[in-house]
């Protein structure tokens, strides 16, 4: 019985810091989405083999890293494209 328990509150633990990460995760993400950022670049600035960065960040997100980075730059896309002072081949140039 109390071994389920610390089980369980290690795993919830997990859990957390996980989640933490993969927010941090994002954020470099979006901060360097026009440098055209991957998910080596990811797993080496949080110092994680890029298999256990694509597994935690699948695991809290229900979503791929690269799926991320696709969404990222679509958005960033629509953004620049609202404002109209960038020509669509310079946002292709700078988002990839």
């Amino acid at each position: 019985m109390i071994s389920t328990t610390c089980i369980e509150y290690v795993n919830q633990q997990n859990k957390v810091l996980n989640s933490e990460i993969v927010i941090k995760m994002k954020n470099y993400v979006v901060e360097n989405i026009e440098k055209g950022v991957t998910l080596k670049e990811v797993s080496e600035y949080f110092y994680f083999s890029q298999g256990y960065a694509s597994y935690i960040f699948k695991n809290v997100m229900g979503k791929t890293i690269h799926q991320y980075i696709d969404e990222v730059k679509i958005e960033r896309a629509i953004q620049l494209l609202k404002k109209n002072e960038v020509k669509i081949y310079e946002i292709a140039e700078r988002l990839g």
